[in-house]
């Protein structure tokens, strides 16, 4: 099977996002964690960890937040 990259991809192999990935290759784009074994959040068409995930939406929701306790 080929990457994105165009390299094939031997061994283990993820497939997410409509791709093949090496393990190593398949990482969270905003953070850059690995995400072959901690697991995805599809989100905007971006793969992102857990972690991301959570802020980034956190982020959208800062107007809807008390003043004070921000």
């Amino acid at each position: 099977m080929r990457n994105d990259s165009g390299e094939f991809v031997i061994g283990r192999v993820i497939k997410a996002m409509n791709a093949n990935w090496h393990p190593a290759c398949f990482r969270c784009e905003e953070c850059s964690t690995e995400l072959a074994d901690a697991g995805f959040i599809k989100h905007a068409g971006r793969a992102l960890c857990h972690a991301c995930n959570a802020r980034v939406k956190a982020d959208g929701l800062q107007n809807y937040m008390c003043h004070k306790c921000q």
